[in-house]
């Protein structure tokens, strides 16, 4: 079932998404990520929900910092042996492809600077969402580059003690294409989901150095394995409401934008506040290359809630 819900609501106050806990963050300052290895960003037991992530990410050597935006960021939740989320920097914060000296900035998430050559490189995320546990949380920067060690500066701001009120928001997850090849015409799957949940963001970035036609491939979420779509889009760009493909411009706001469109790539992001993409048994969503005569590399996040 699609419709409005009172999670809507939700996404605007962590009074109402939470009971209030008490607000605590843990800090990195100017601590080292060892080439291709790893840097604990939070690690708490007990139970909460955290509520932002900011990284700031520089490169300790004369190499650019490039090969560094490959770096993973995984969470791990309650325990898990494996994360509920393990995606690359530059698309957790919808920012692949984003050029040197550049930034942009919404309420709930953005690049607060870009700076890949001087200074060795340096490049600082920020992202606002809940992210509830139970009994223990785990964020976990892995170093993209085996050979180059970084500088990072972080805050995992998280808060103690708060319980979500909504059933279906138990547990955080992210469905992720990392540079994923799509030919003329052919389906991407960007999320298959099992189980009772709510859609929280969708992310699309795009990398084409031909035409600019693959925006006239649809978005379909099929929920609870109906057969045909109840929730689609009209072209790629009105999915991410955006106008006649790339004409108007990278912008941001709220709840969509088009934050990268520079170097052959164009990145899209739509937040669910409004319309929230409820599912109960399942959810599929798929999308298209709408071009013809060239391949393109798409890489996509898709973020949702599990009830369980």
């Amino acid at each position: 079932m699609i419709g409005l819900s009172t999670i809507g609501s939700h996404y605007y106050s962590p009074g109402g998404f939470i009971d209030s806990g008490r607000a605590r963050n843990q800090i990195n300052e100017d601590a080292v990520l060892p080439a291709g290895g790893t840097l604990d960003l939070l690690n708490v037991t007990g139970h909460g929900t955290i509520t932002s992530i900011f990284i700031a990410l520089g490169s300790l050597s004369a190499a650019p910092l490039f090969t560094m935006l490959d770096s993973v960021l995984r969470i791990y939740i309650d325990g898990a042996v494996a994360p509920s989320v393990q995606v690359k920097l530059k698309d957790f914060f919808f920012t692949r492809g984003i050029g040197d000296a550049r930034f942009w900035l919404a309420d709930r998430i953005g690049v607060s600077y870009t700076d890949y050559t001087i200074n060795n490189g340096h490049v600082g995320y920020y992202r606002y969402f809940y992210i509830p546990y139970r009994t223990a949380a785990r964020v976990v920067l892995v170093n993209g580059d085996g050979g180059v060690a970084g500088a990072v500066f972080s805050e995992v701001a998280y808060l103690e003690n708060a319980t979500t009120h909504d059933p279906r928001l138990n547990r955080f997850c992210a469905a992720y294409n990392d540079a994923q090849v799509v030919a003329p015409a052919a389906w991407l799957t960007l999320a298959n989901i099992a189980g009772k949940g709510v859609v929280e963001s969708v992310y699309l970035s795009v990398y084409d150095d031909h035409a600019l036609t693959w925006p006239e491939g649809n978005v379909e979420c099929y929920i609870d394995g109906e057969v045909l779509p109840s929730f689609s889009s009209s072209g790629t760009e009105d999915f991410f409401k955006t106008s006649w493909a790339t004409a108007c411009g990278r912008y941001t706001t709220l709840e969509h934008g088009m934050p990268v469109q520079e170097n052959n790539f164009t990145s899209y992001y739509r937040y669910f506040l409004r319309e929230p993409i409820s599912f109960d048994t399942s959810l599929l969503i798929r999308w298209q290359h709408g071009g013809a005569g060239f391949n393109i590399d798409v890489s996509s996040l898709v973020s949702y809630y599990l009830s369980t």
